[in-house]
């Protein structure tokens, strides 16, 4: 073990060399701005401040009412604060986006899209060094939850209590979980500790014999669907052969080995509507989309991240990311004033 602060730059990167990377991938020409990526403006950020935010007292309700699309309902003065830590997380990010290193420099934080050291002609950075330093959560969850297992496979979920009580109430609970191969232990989780009344879909690209001699649980829908745009088949597609358009997918749990980044575009297609997408990400990306795109496209439909896990059993610790979002509104993902 090396004590922290032992290494200095010169080591750091010695060992950053002689691990074991993963592929990396051309760089764009420009890494994205934050006017392109829709962060709140500089001037905003430097308006910011806390102690215009900061109030006693209970009022209102309508305002987390109206900006999280009915899930949550706290006061007006909680919810400020919410949204001043939201967007101060932003103005954050903005600030780590679109800069490359000029070249004198270190720099690890390595944005996507940026040529790395002239020495090393085609790297662009190490997907580690990436999410270390990259869209961090910028919301929590007062009941947040694991479901499923405790290692790998178990995921969190943005108080399921909320949803528990829903279905109690006899209201639709549905869940999606793409990805299992086999073990379906995420499944049984929602089962125990959320609702029985749940309808959990399971979605994988091959008959469940390919993965696994023991057949899913009773409660289980399986599914053979390989999930993409055409000729491959939409999440829109399977929403409406489950008979599920304009209903609320409580949780969607997607791990496909890499899909997730030529699929997300069609996650939210005319008729699906996700409250939670539970994502594991590998690596930074593929080809020419990269994370920048794919958190602008989620922002930009109103989600917000609310938990961030590094997956550190891999052969290449860190390289992937496990990434928990929750549909709220534009209006509060967009926001530039508290």
């Amino acid at each position: 073990l090396v004590a922290a602060g032992a290494l200095s730059a010169a080591p750091l990167r010695k060992w950053l060399r002689v691990r074991p990377i993963s592929p990396t991938f051309p760089p764009r020409i420009l890494p994205a701005s934050r006017e392109a990526l829709h962060f709140p403006s500089l001037a905003s950020c430097g308006l910011l401040t806390l102690g215009t935010v900061y109030q006693d007292g209970f009022s209102g309700g309508n305002l987390s009412l109206s900006q999280s699309a009915g899930f949550f309902l706290e006061s007006d003065e909680q919810w400020k604060m919410r949204r001043y830590a939201h967007i101060r997380q932003m103005c954050m990010q903005a600030e780590a986006t679109g800069k490359c290193r000029d070249g004198t420099q270190e720099d690890f934080r390595c944005p996507w899209g940026c040529p790395g050291p002239a020495e090393m002609p085609g790297y662009t950075c190490y997907a580690q060094v990436y999410w270390q330093n990259h869209y961090e959560p910028s919301f929590s969850c007062a009941g947040e939850m694991r479901i499923g297992s405790q290692g790998d496979g178990g995921k969190w979920v943005c108080d399921p209590l909320r949803i528990a009580a829903k279905a109690a109430r006899s209201e639709p609970c549905i869940v999606y979980s793409v990805g299992s191969r086999g073990d379906y232990a995420f499944e049984s989780g929602v089962r125990t500790s959320i609702s029985d009344a749940c309808e959990i879909h399971t979605i994988d690209q091959s008959p469940w014999s390919n993965y696994t001699d023991k057949a899913p649980p009773d409660f289980v829908h399986y599914h053979v669907y390989r999930i993409g745009p055409a000729p491959d088949t939409p999440i829109s597609q399977v929403v409406k052969e489950l008979g599920h358009e304009g209903k609320v997918i409580d949780i969607f749990k997607i791990d496909c080995e890499g899909c997730e980044w030529h699929t997300y575009m069609n996650w939210l297609d005319s008729g699906v509507y996700i409250r939670q997408i539970l994502v594991e990400l590998h690596a930074t990306g593929e080809n020419k989309v990269g994370p920048d795109e794919f958190f602008r496209f989620l922002f930009d439909a109103g989600y917000v991240v609310f938990h961030k896990e590094p997956n550190i059993e891999s052969p290449y610790p860190g390289r992937c990311q496990e990434y928990a979002f929750i549909r709220l509104t534009p209006e509060f993902v967009r926001a530039e004033q508290v």
